[in-house]
């Protein structure tokens, strides 16, 4: 029997805005313990607990339930009702197999070269500081799944903005922050509605033009199925990397050292992704709501309990990673992780965003030698997708000088 810690008094809903690693406090919340019951929930942080939660039949991802909570209107609960992140069983894996083909592994690595054509221009004329998330990485996850669902170019700024906004409230548990995602969907939703219109009339080479002309079973998409699937793959393949990577540039100013290895041994790039991704990552939480009464481990968990599941400090537990899991290794072997999530819901886009991160990675260690957070870097809200409001950066060309050991 796995024991259970008496009720603390730390809330995963109150992380916004800090400017220390909100890691930090779930570790110390969770305090050696991988049960701990929560103000809205329960809380699970075992590294077993979480593969098998993931996968458990009785849990589901509340994007209907929360809403139904706020007592939203019948249109809104419609919207909600058809978000793929929501669906199980059958409508689930419908609608995922259509587009599975297009994030494959053997897919997206044809998309290496648009990422490097992006890449290239920005950050050749960069020796000094720069506004990273919006001179550098702000738009670039936007422009590549941008051109693979057929977005305009000249509209991906303002639907980068609108999936901030999307992924940073969708699973808020504060009022105002809820009516914020309403509208930012609502506007989303409209966008696409008309794109679809577009796309009947004039076809592409796209996902969104597949969509429109494929069958299932005998049966088409309906256009407000097509509106639906691609505003999750938008939001979500636009703002969960561009926070990632800002996370793991956080992590190389701090931990000077592991940028110099990565220098030294650029074969380590794709590992060093994955010990980003593992150490920081943009979902330290992710959030079920069980549909029956069950007893896990020996703990019972009552019907329509909120589990919140610790993806963070169980990425760092050292029966999940060789080596002392507390530090950033880049050079770790076979770092393992529950950021993309596991089971059914495994993140369908893992492939392409391991690839931007990789593709980034791999043009900055080759231009520069030294990586410095200048100012703070505001952290958002772990609710959702984690990350940083703002982060200036100063990437030197020659790094001569020492560079700060910086914790912020």
């Amino acid at each position: 029997m796995v024991q259970c810690a008496s009720e603390i008094s730390w809330d995963p809903a109150e992380t916004d805005g800090l400017s220390e690693d909100w890691l930090d406090r779930l570790l110390v919340a969770v305090d050696g313990h991988t049960v701990v019951r929560t103000p809205v929930g329960m809380l699970f942080a075992g590294v077993s607990q979480i593969e098998r939660l993931l996968a458990h039949p009785a849990l589901k991802v509340p994007v209907v339930e929360q809403y139904e909570l706020m007592g939203v209107s019948e249109a809104i609960l419609e919207r909600a009702r058809r978000v793929i992140l929501g669906l199980d069983g059958v409508p689930h894996t419908r609608l995922r197999r259509l587009v599975s083909r297009a994030f494959t592994q053997r897919a997206v690595e044809r998309l290496a070269e648009t990422m490097r054509s992006y890449l290239v221009p920005r950050l050749d004329g960069v020796d000094g500081e720069v506004d990273f998330i919006n001179e550098i990485v702000g738009d670039y996850p936007a422009a590549i799944i941008g051109g693979l669902l057929g977005l305009p170019a000249a509209d991906l700024p303002h639907l980068t903005s609108i999936a901030q906004v999307i992924t940073s409230s969708q699973f808020s548990l504060d009022v105002d922050r809820a009516h914020q995602y309403l509208a930012a969907a609502a506007e989303c939703d409209a966008y696409l509605a008309d794109l679809v219109t577009s796309k009947r009339k004039a076809p592409g080479d796209d996902i969104l033009t597949h969509l429109t002309q494929v069958e299932v079973e005998g049966d088409s998409l309906s256009d407000a199925e097509i509106v639906s699937l691609c505003a999750s793959l938008m939001n979500a393949g636009i703002d969960t990397t561009r926070n990632q990577i800002s996370l793991g540039m956080i992590l190389f100013a701090r931990h000077r050292e592991q940028w110099n290895r990565l220098r030294d041994e650029r074969v380590l790039v794709g590992n060093a992704v994955e010990e980003i991704l593992r150490f920081l990552p943009v979902t330290p939480l992710l959030t079920r709501l069980n549909t029956e009464g069950l007893t896990f481990d020996g703990v019972d968990v009552p019907e329509r309990t909120y589990i919140s599941l610790g993806v963070a400090a169980a990425n760092r537990d050292p029966t999940f990673n060789s080596g002392d899991a507390m530090t950033f290794d880049v050079s770790r072997p076979n770092p393992r992780h529950f950021t993309f999530g596991h089971g059914a819901h495994f993140c369908v886009g893992a492939a392409l965003a391991r690839l931007e991160m990789r593709e980034l990675l791999a043009q900055m260690v080759s231009r520069f030698g030294c990586v410095e957070v200048v100012g703070q870097a505001p952290r958002r809200s772990a609710m959702g997708v984690y990350g940083v409001k703002s982060l200036t950066l100063r990437l030197d060309r020659q790094c001569q000088k020492a560079c700060k050991h910086l914790d912020r």
